[in-house]
């Protein structure tokens, strides 16, 4: 985690947890810290000093500890994945048509990448035969 938490924090952690009727993001469960589920917020990015709605999400320490170990800031997910309802609520669930998009750009990135390497290697052989090497 980078950045510090802003001074009016619990203030933001109130209105973010209030947003969510007190209940976690993604599993639901309701605040209930005797039975193991206290309700924290979780900063998507790792940026403490970022409280944008967007990067704020209520979960219970269980869900807040399996999620900041599992998801990447600036992770997005795909649309065919079980993406949690948070997620798609942020923006952050690509549609079908984005990621076909960012699969072709990749591919045509590696296909120009490729190309690139082939004509370097024809350039080094065509030079390597000039030179009698």
């Amino acid at each position: 985690m980078r950045g510090h938490y802003p001074q009016n924090w619990e203030a933001i952690a109130q209105v973010v947890k209030d947003a969510a009727g007190w209940r976690c993001e993604h599993c639901g469960h309701p605040h209930e810290p005797e039975a193991g589920y206290t309700l924290t917020v979780h900063h998507l990015d790792g940026n403490k000093s970022n409280c944008t709605p967007c990067n704020l999400v209520a979960l219970c320490q269980r869900c807040h500890l399996r999620i900041q170990a599992t998801y990447l800031p600036g992770q997005r997910w795909l649309w065919f994945e079980e993406a949690p309802a948070w997620a798609w609520a942020r923006g952050l669930v690509k549609t079908e048509e984005e990621a076909d998009v960012e699969i072709k750009a990749t591919l045509w990135r590696l296909v120009d990448e490729q190309g690139q390497k082939d004509a370097l290697r024809k350039g080094e052989a065509h030079r390597r035969g000039a030179d009698g090497l």
